[in-house]
């Protein structure tokens, strides 16, 4: 019986030790499989920035500005900001920024369309851009745009590109402005909803003391 005993306890053990590692194992592999995935969405991203060419004044291209054989052609001089170059991501209510190797800068609600709740956070209304941090600043320049609004922008011109750019950000800074606008006086009928039963108080207080 003792022996038996023994036998049992053994195999409760082996069992047991045989669980664990298969646990570890599950877990190991859960955890390349997600570094997997984080490699493949920042390898994905950081394909997405493309090298811009140094304006050299000895070697000035002929069809500079557009001015080539065809509407569209040649060269176009955009001023670089100093900053880290990277790509800005709006989709699904948030505004993420990545640098060039695809590792994640920053995230937040903006009013690009996808960035919030507010300016659309559905799957058909992301937004790809192309910027510069200042980090000086705290601020982001945008450069150009790949994607607005789930609109793909890679096949156009770079000078529909620009144009579409100035006028859509434009609207948005008015959207974005009018509703921080609106905000701020529903805060302010709040703040005075909240005073007044202070006011109304002190008041009743001032009647009682003048009737005394």
């Amino acid at each position: 019986a003792a022996e038996a005993t023994r036998d049992a306890s053994e195999e409760g053990v082996g069992e047991a030790m045989e669980a664990m590692e298969t646990t570890a194992m599950g877990e190991e592999s859960n955890r390349r499989r997600r570094l997997g995935f984080l490699r493949a969405r920042r390898d994905r991203w950081a394909r997405e920035l493309c090298v811009p060419d140094w304006l050299v004044p000895r070697s000035l291209p002929r069809d500079l500005n557009g001015k080539g054989s065809r509407a569209g052609d040649g060269w176009y001089v955009v001023p670089r900001p100093e900053g880290k170059r990277c790509i800005i991501i709006a989709a699904n209510g948030t505004t993420v920024s990545r640098q060039q190797n695809g590792t994640r800068l920053h995230s937040w609600k903006s009013c690009l369309p996808g960035g919030s709740a507010a300016a659309g956070a559905g799957a058909d209304k992301m937004s790809i851009l192309d910027g510069v941090y200042d980090e000086a600043q705290q601020r982001y320049w945008l450069l150009d745009v790949m994607c607005w609004r789930g609109v793909s922008m890679y096949d156009c011109t770079a000078e529909f590109r620009f144009f579409w750019l100035r006028t859509n950000l434009a609207e948005a800074n008015s959207i974005a402005a009018a509703a921080q606008a609106e905000n701020a006086q529903v805060h302010a009928r709040l703040r005075k909803a909240q005073q007044q039963p202070e006011q109304q108080s002190v008041q009743q207080q001032q009647q009682q003391q003048q009737q005394q």
